[in-house]
């Protein structure tokens, strides 16, 4: 009897339940407590979801220092290569002189020649040492220098800024007038070798 007696008071409070709400919902008043009853809802299930997020976050620092290397990597991997080329260093041959004197003459003719060839040899470079070898061409007038009366070479080596003094003399001997004693000889300065660098870019 107790249990049939309870039963019927929780369908009439279900029943006034019901139409409490369909009263409120009738009404303008009773819209608005309904909102409010709903956004108070919303906020409780909001608050309750970002206390879920946040329980569920986990410190990753040793693993963001691992990404750290991984850029650093790609981060090196991604910068250009330098180009580099092997270029002789900046240098000058200067103050290039030449004395020609005859020593004996028959009639308009000379016989005996002495040529002499000086010039200076300077490194221009503010860096490189290294060794210089420079070739002197004695030359007649109308040959090609192919074809040179004689050739002497000199090798030495230069600091950067400093130079070396170059002179060479030849000696010529005639008979006639067709000698080389006779002409008119030149004096031609080549180089055979100089210091090299890297130059890169």
């Amino acid at each position: 009897m107790k249990k049939i007696l309870l039963i019927f008071l929780v369908i009439i409070c279900i029943l006034i339940l019901i139409g409490g709400f369909f009263y409120l919902t009738s009404t303008n008043e009773g819209k608005e407590a309904v909102k409010k009853i709903q956004k108070s809802f919303s906020e409780i299930i909001n608050k309750d979801q970002d206390k879920d997020d946040k329980s569920t976050y986990v410190p990753t620092s040793q693993g963001a220092g691992g990404g750290g290397g991984d850029s650093g990597g790609a981060g090196g991997g991604s910068s250009s290569e330098l180009t580099c080329i092997t270029k002789s260093i900046s240098y000058s041959i200067l103050n290039i002189e030449k004395n020609s004197v005859c020593n004996e003459y028959q009639n308009e003719t000379c016989l005996n020649k002495t040529i002499t060839c000086s010039s200076e040899v300077h490194n221009r470079d503010l860096e490189i040492s290294g060794f210089f070898e420079m070739e002197l061409k004695f030359v007649e007038e109308i040959k090609n220098i192919g074809d040179p009366l004689e050739t002497r070479t000199s090798r030495f080596f230069l600091n950067p800024g400093e130079y070396e003094s170059l002179g060479e003399t030849l000696t010529i001997i005639g008979t006639d007038e067709n000698s080389s004693s006779n002409k008119i000889i030149n004096c031609f300065h080549d180089t055979i070798e100089i210091p090299t660098k890297q130059v890169c870019s």
